[in-house]
């Protein structure tokens, strides 16, 4: 279930990767200085009536504050969910008390271990690249924007699984003060992820009516950048660590580039492996089981 898992939010991942031939890279976005594209929206054929709409988000624009208040909010509770609910789960006297402590109800909290932190994760790492005093590629807001939407998703999922368990009465019999506790915090964390999705869904639309999103850079492209910029804590050795990123963006991202799918699927595994493993090793789990 977790290959699955993975698998389907790396396919997702993969489709918004644009197809290259063998060879050619992104260098061209690791500054994240872009040309900006300007052009008539097909829906005001009067030319003073025309919509003009930029691939870039110039430095002070008003959606920029409203979709970095969507994003680092939205973020930052994805992952105060996923900090609650591996504490729940771990410590017995909150796990034991839970309405939705087993199986089915268990399992999407058993995902949010692996998921919400990987959404979180490189949303965070691409939110390092939007410097507040230059021009930002509205590819990159846009594509920022829907990490945000689905780490909300999957807590969206994760609450509504857990909310089904309170009003079915799960284990009712080991229901204590502790359980309303956490059911009070449930009641938060949803209060507080309906809040901010809807800020996420308002900021994308006022992003779509703004600007129009190139295919560069993607998150390839500023894992890249990404990489090229943090060669400076190598010191001396920073040549060396120019040299390997470039071999890697040359070599390595270009064949995913050509082959997304593929590639989605086998990191898809990658990543679950540990997690096998640990049902085989562990917990004693039987093959056909796990699988």
């Amino acid at each position: 279930m977790l290959w699955a898992a993975f698998g389907l939010l790396f396919v997702a991942f993969a489709a918004s990767v644009p197809r290259r031939r063998m060879g050619q890279t992104a260098h061209a976005a690791d500054s994240g200085r872009q040309r900006v594209v300007l052009w008539c929206d097909r829906r005001a054929p009067w030319c003073h009536n025309r919509v003009v709409r930029r691939s870039v988000l110039a430095v002070g624009e008003p959606e920029r504050r409203r979709a970095g208040f969507a994003i680092l909010g939205s973020l930052v509770i994805a992952a105060m969910f996923a900090v609650v609910t591996v504490l729940s789960k771990e410590i017995p006297g909150l796990y034991d008390s839970q309405p939705w402590h087993n199986d089915p109800h268990d399992v999407l909290v058993s995902l949010d271990f692996a998921v919400l932190p990987l959404l979180v994760g490189i949303g965070l790492l691409r939110v390092q690249l939007c410097r507040r005093c230059e021009p930002i590629p509205a590819r990159r807001v846009v594509d920022l924007l829907r990490v945000a939407s689905a780490a909300l998703a999957v807590c969206f999922v994760t609450e509504g699984a857990e909310w089904v368990a309170v009003a079915l009465d799960r284990h009712r019999p080991r229901w204590t003060a502790v359980t309303s506790g956490q059911v009070a915090m449930l009641a938060v964390m949803t209060a507080a992820s309906t809040a901010w999705f809807v800020q996420v869904r308002r900021a994308a639309r006022v992003i779509a009516r703004r600007a129009g999103p190139a295919t560069q850079p993607d998150w390839l492209a500023d894992a890249v950048a990404f990489a090229l910029r943090e060669t400076r804590l190598f010191g001396r050795y920073r040549v060396c660590a120019l040299r390997a990123v470039r071999w890697t963006d040359t070599n390595a991202i270009a064949r995913v580039r050509v082959h997304p799918v593929a590639a989605a699927w086998l990191l898809a595994g990658a990543l679950a492996l540990p997690f096998v493993i640990a049902k085989l090793v562990l917990e004693g789990y039987s093959a056909p089981l796990v699988l």
